[in-house]
């Protein structure tokens, strides 16, 4: 009796066991197909990243946020202002651009469905020939078409033919060579609006830096970080030589005048005191007591030049002040000295900042 063979055992089988789910009844059939977003131009995202660069440059340079403190509201006011009309001047460049990208592309467009309309016509024209030209070659054997009429239809089948092959291409070339000259065409289109772009970006953070470069300046802060915003090939030596510690103020210069006036009203009466002794009591007198004009006055003497020099210095006409200062004694100009060089400085610095506008 043989022996009987033993069943394995499922746990010993090699083979992994695969597990099989009821798939339900009840599934929701797939969703339909989602219409592709439609996606914008070129252009728009370009002018919207110029806008955004202004506006995000703007609110860093003039502290819209008010991050730095008080500020001048009338400053302010002035600096928005500034700020609009760069805006606006950007809009309507960015505006032009995208006008000029939308006329290009709709003239590609219009030269594309010019010129496969072009070759559908020669194709059609072409077999309308073969075939007029395949009916005349059944019909000439029993002469009833003149050969005359014959070989001119023939000629002419030839000439097309050999048209679009003249260049070394067929239907096919010509067509693949139209599509690379709207492919370069298209291309240039977005080279040239992206340099526009670009463009207006550059000219709205150059008039964005002037903005802060004027201010610092007004304000005696300092510019450096401005003057590199510029990109300046030749930076003003009368801007460069204050750009990191700031320019004296028209109103500090103001306010600095009385005591350097005073020490130069002493040095000055000092040096023209005759050797009478009244005069030198007057003098002595005058120095000691420190009686100096407060508003400005006609005369010579160096109190007289002091006033109006301090007049002019008020009302923030340096020019005028260092005209008037030029009037005093040598000795009193030496106290000046620290006072004029600065009142220099200041109107150097003007006039080049007035010469980058």
């Amino acid at each position: 009796m043989a022996d009987e063979e033993k069943p394995v055992p499922a746990a010993e089988s090699d083979s992994p066991t695969v597990i099989v789910e009821a798939v339900p009844e009840d599934i929701p059939p797939p969703p339909g197909p989602v219409a592709p977003r439609r996606r914008g131009g070129f252009v728009a995202p370009l002018i919207g990243g110029a806008l955004a660069g202004v506006i995000g440059f703007g609110l860093s340079h003039y502290n819209v946020l008010n991050l730095r403190g008080e500020i001048d509201p009338q400053a302010t006011e002035a600096r928005f202002a500034a700020l609009e009309a760069a805006l606006q001047k950007t809009e309507a460049a960015a505006a032009t651009a995208a006008g000029r990208a939308d006329e290009a592309a709709i003239q590609a467009q219009t030269g594309a469905q010019e010129a496969k309309a072009q070759v559908a016509g020669f194709a059609e024209r072409l077999e309308a020939l073969d075939a007029a030209l395949a009916a005349l070659q059944q019909a000439a054997p029993d002469g009833s078409v003149p050969p005359a009429a014959f070989a001119a239809l023939r000629a002419e089948v030839d000439a097309l033919k050999a048209a679009p092959s003249a260049g070394g291409m067929d239907a096919e070339s010509a067509r693949s060579l139209i599509q690379q000259e709207l492919d370069a065409r298209a291309a240039e289109v977005t080279a040239r609006a992206e340099a526009e772009a670009e463009a207006l970006r550059a000219e709205a953070r150059r008039d964005a830096a002037m903005l802060s470069l004027r201010e610092a300046v007004a304000n005696g802060q300092p510019y450096a970080g401005a003057l590199a915003d510029l990109g300046l090939a030749d930076v003003p030596a009368p801007l460069a030589a204050h750009a990191e510690t700031g320019l004296p103020t028209a109103a500090g210069l103001a306010d600095a005048f009385p005591e350097a006036a005073r020490a130069a009203l002493e040095s000055s009466l000092r040096a023209d005191a005759d050797d009478s002794f009244g005069d030198r009591a007057w003098s002595l007198l005058r120095i000691g007591t420190g009686a100096r004009s407060l508003t400005p006055r006609e005369g010579t003497d160096p109190d007289a030049v002091l006033s109006r020099a301090e007049a002019a210095a008020k009302a923030g006409d340096l020019p005028l002040a260092l005209q008037e200062l030029a009037g005093l004694p040598e000795a009193g100009r030496a106290e000046m000295a620290d006072w004029i060089s600065q009142a220099q400085s200041r109107i150097a610095a003007d006039a080049a900042l007035s010469a980058l506008q």
